[in-house]
């Protein structure tokens, strides 16, 4: 996941779910509080897995998806996550 895909997280979860918004004014303008709180309160993302475990679950989900292009019926789908 790179820093952009955390970012959009994190304001989607905070901000924008949180509101019902009537229009793309309104909604950019709870962005830019949002940015602005956020840089005068910031600090680093903290990493809570180690590297190994990343590329772990990048192989996992590369086979399983490798697995699942070959695959022709829903049918397959099922008994390969079985």
């Amino acid at each position: 996941m790179n820093q952009i895909e955390i970012w959009n997280g994190i304001i989607t979860r905070k901000a924008i779910r949180c509101s019902t918004y009537t229009s793309v004014k309104v909604l950019n303008k709870d962005i830019e509080a949002f940015v602005e709180h956020w840089n005068s309160h910031c600090g680093p993302i903290m990493w809570t897995a180690t590297a190994e475990e990343v590329i772990a679950k990048v192989r996992t989900s590369t086979m399983r998806m490798e697995a699942l292009i070959h695959v022709t019926e829903i049918d397959d789908v099922v008994h390969q996550e079985a």
